[in-house]
């Protein structure tokens, strides 16, 4: 995140206000935020490249999920919730994999790229 960027957030954060774009009116708001990253941002305010006041900030609960290539168990439960989220939005009734599917699903190389597992299914749907 570009530093500029940084200090507009963590000016919200402390002052409860933000300026629109082009305008001088003070807009007061009340904001929480949820932050991921897969970026070790203690390593980057080390090296100066976040700040370590905004790092402070978004540090109040911190949830440390593994990566998905560490849980290849959880490549089948996603894979449904994606046929489910495509079912309803493309009105579609694909109940899920066959066991040689799951088979090829287990080990598969691209398991930390969520968004890859997702875009197979959307094609999936387009062809069904």
């Amino acid at each position: 995140m570009k530093p500029f960027l940084q200090s507009k957030i963590l000016r919200v954060l402390e002052n409860q206000t933000f300026h629109e774009s082009g305008e001088g009116e003070e807009i007061k708001v009340d904001v929480r935020i949820i932050a991921a990253t897969n970026k070790n941002l203690e390593g980057l305010v080390r090296e100066g490249l976040f700040r370590k006041d905004l790092y402070y900030r978004l540090k109040v609960m911190v949830i440390e999920m593994p990566p998905l290539r560490d849980r290849v168990e959880d490549i089948l439960m996603l894979s449904n919730l994606f046929i489910e989220e495509n079912n309803r939005e493309h009105n579609k009734s694909i109940r899920g994999f066959n066991e040689e599917a799951k088979k090829l699903l287990n080990p598969i190389p691209l398991a930390r790229q969520c968004k890859r597992i997702e875009e197979c299914h959307r094609k999936s749907h387009d062809s069904y």
